[in-house]
């Protein structure tokens, strides 16, 4: 009716009075079944929708505060009381004791246990009937089916505006279950098939501060694709599958807890498919499959809920076979390899089979891999579908680091009078087995190729076209004078190697150099190749 929560809240009130009204008389007389029926009757607009249960099927799980198990509830005949173990019997780790953590807490003895923590998941299957029950919704679901199959009909496109565009959906196959005469998962033959996206991240509750983060909540949440990407990311068509209530984050597998009641029912509604009575088109049953075709995170959270190395770790990249960090400023993309899928996923189960913590240990060291409860889907393949998403990749960063740094586009330094002298200069890469450099000395390399390059404040413009005295530089220039007193804290094999790229020449009646001699002659070029010319 378009009226506030308020306002029909007071509606009701008023309906509940006026049935009291005729059921009773002033003579305090009165109908004993209209008295009844008046108080059966809910008296705000929160408990009258309980009774439609529109909000689906909510499990109740009680975690263990050590190693985040979680336990799915039970009922007794006739019960509405959830039963759970009153301790945990979880081996978190292979060679180790069971946690035994206690599970449960009561207020008194005469009051029913209850979970220390609790997690809820909402059912997958019970959101996807909220879904169809919406005729427009159904029906741009169709739309999209029969967009998705004429797509792989058509020559595969270089640039695509529409997910359902792409090769990698045009190619996913149907489970093997599937009749043979529907290869495509967009092929659809009266059933309908619905494509997610799934996204994961952790946050402060409480706001970032300058200590950093003390307390951290995730969310798991998808969106339907099937939908169209003009509405499938408006909250009320969002599926919030998992919340993970915190205050610390689940650390390295515990997360497979909190994710398996989800890949449990997408498996189920892979590999036999759900099956509604009605939906808002149709009052026949209707057999619907689902599909998680990709994940779309920051690189941070992507890693912990593939259980993958981290970005910062030796094994770097979730895409390609590209491993340790002195080739991190590689970007000859002809030589990456993709990852193979099968061995991803054999290193995963042969983390999960293994017998003590140090085999595990010794496998992740290795491959960068750990088990993942996402494996269970037989179609998974984080290599293809993972995608970083384009928040994190290019507005936090890219276009960030480009206007901050490269462009000084800054506060700072639109209040400076201050001039900028920008510069450039291409560094050969070293590498540790040609060029003799230990681990450590080749990161110095690097930061010194940085510190030449970055931009030299400068308090008054330059007269002179060469300026070849270091005190009179240090002294003029305040940013000459931080840039020697940071690369006078270098390794001397870093900076001889540094000089030696720049093809320095020896001082005449220079017998030996020392680390001052290679900072002064490294200040000295920097100088001449900004100010000359």
């Amino acid at each position: 009716m378009g009226v506030s929560r308020r306002t029909g809240e007071f509606i009701l009130a008023i309906g509940v009075f006026i049935l009291r009204l005729t059921s009773g008389r002033l003579d305090q007389s009165c109908d004993p079944l209209g008295l009844y029926i008046a108080s059966q009757l809910p008296k705000s607009l929160g408990t009258a929708m309980s009774k439609f249960q529109f909000d689906g099927e909510i499990t109740v799980y009680a975690v263990c505060p050590a190693c985040h198990c979680t336990y799915k509830s039970s009922f007794k005949p006739g019960s509405t009381t959830p039963i759970y173990p009153d301790r945990c019997t979880n081996v978190p780790i292979p060679d180790q004791p069971a946690c035994n953590e206690l599970l449960l807490q009561k207020d008194s003895p005469e009051q029913p246990s209850w979970p220390i923590r609790k997690f809820c998941f909402h059912s997958f299957h019970d959101f996807i009937g909220h879904l169809l029950s919406q005729p427009d919704l159904e029906r741009q679901i169709d739309v999209s089916a029969d967009h998705a199959l004429a797509a792989s009909a058509a020559p595969p496109l270089d640039i695509v505006s529409n997910f359902l565009d792409c090769n990698f959906l045009s190619n996913f196959e149907c489970p093997e279950s599937t009749p043979t005469a529907c290869c495509l998962f967009i092929e659809h033959r009266g059933e309908k098939q619905l494509h997610w996206s799934a996204s994961f991240d952790f946050f402060n509750p409480e706001g970032n501060t300058l200590s950093g983060t003390t307390k951290s909540c995730g969310i798991l949440f998808m969106a339907c694709f099937s939908l169209g990407l003009d509405i499938c990311y408006k909250l009320e068509y969002i599926y919030v599958a998992d919340f993970i209530s915190g205050p610390k984050e689940p650390s390295l597998t515990a997360l497979n807890y909190y994710i398996r009641p989800l890949t449990n029912q997408l498996l189920e509604s892979w590999v036999r498919g759900v099956c509604y009575s009605r939906t808002a088109h149709h009052n026949t049953p209707q057999l619907l499959q689902s599909a998680l075709v990709m994940c779309i995170c920051d690189l941070p959270a992507a890693c912990k809920i593939l259980q993958l190395a981290g970005h910062s770790s030796h094994i770097y990249c979730t895409v390609c076979q590209s491993r340790s960090k002195q080739n991190l400023g590689d970007t000859n993309y002809a030589d990456w390899v993709i990852r193979n899928n099968d061995n991803i996923q054999k290193y995963a189960e042969t983390f999960c089979d293994a017998l003590t913590a140090k085999e595990q240990t010794s496998i992740f060291m290795k491959h960068g891999v750990r088990w993942s409860d996402l494996w269970h889907l037989p179609y998974w393949n984080p290599s293809r579908q993972l995608v970083v998403d384009p928040m994190h990749a290019i507005l936090e960063v890219l276009i960030q680091i480009h206007i901050r740094e490269v462009l000084q586009l800054t506060t700072v330094a639109a209040n400076a009078k201050d001039m900028t002298v920008t510069f450039n200069y291409h560094f050969r890469q070293p590498q540790i087995a040609t060029d003799g450099l230990l681990e450590h000395e080749l990161k110095q390399v690097l930061a010194i190729h940085t510190l030449l390059i970055a931009p030299i404040i400068m308090e008054t413009p330059v007269a002179e076209r060469e300026l070849l005295d270091l005190d009179d530089i240090c002294q003029r220039y305040k940013t000459f004078a931080s840039l020697f007193k940071k690369i006078s804290n270098k390794n001397v094999r870093a900076l001889k190697f540094v000089w030696a790229d720049i093809g320095g020449i020896k001082p005449a009646g220079k017998v030996k150099m020392y680390k001052k001699d290679y900072v002064e002659e490294l200040i000295r070029w920097v100088s001449s190749s900004r100010f000359s010319g």
